[in-house]
């Protein structure tokens, strides 16, 4: 009988930790554009934008602004500046213009669908475009982890 509890046992733990899909940072790309995220987000087609995410918990949504489409002045532009213009286009005030170090993002909350929504968009610079990479999560009283862990994926984020 005690050979087979431990068979029993032994059977249920090579089942169970088969089962469980391992969570892994997995590197996704989009033409000039790569980030690394968890294995958990999965690569979805969407119209308007260029590259998009999502995981239970998160949604990453990358903007790319070709300066082609753009006035010619903006090329000239840092991501600071153009972060001011973001906030012009989407009706924000530039007090959501935040910095950690280099990294320039807007921080935020927007309702949708019934819920409250925690964003931080980060402006990155390329050779022929602006990219912005906009995190998204459920609001929490805290978002602090949330803001932590936002800076962490931009900081993998790769464009030419």
């Amino acid at each position: 009988m005690k050979y087979f509890t431990c068979f029993l046992v032994a059977v249920a733990m090579v089942f169970f930790t088969s089962c469980n899909k391992e969570i892994v940072e997995m590197t996704y790309e989009k033409g000039e554009f790569s980030i690394v995220l968890d294995s958990s987000f999965k690569e979805k087609d969407a119209g308007g934008v260029y590259a998009y995410y999502i995981s239970k918990e998160y949604l990453v949504v990358c903007d790319k602004e070709s300066f082609e489409d753009l006035p010619a002045e903006y090329a000239d532009f840092s991501e600071d500046k153009y972060a001011e213009v973001v906030c012009a286009i989407n009706e924000k005030s530039v007090d959501c213009i935040k910095k950690s170090g280099d990294v320039v993002y807007l921080e935020y909350t927007n309702k949708a669908e019934k819920k409250e929504y925690y964003y931080n968009s980060f402006i990155k610079k390329g050779k022929s475009a602006f990219y912005i990479i906009t995190f998204t999560a459920e609001i929490e009283e805290d978002n602090s982890p949330y803001n932590s862990q936002f800076i962490s994926w931009f900081n993998t984020v790769s464009v030419e």
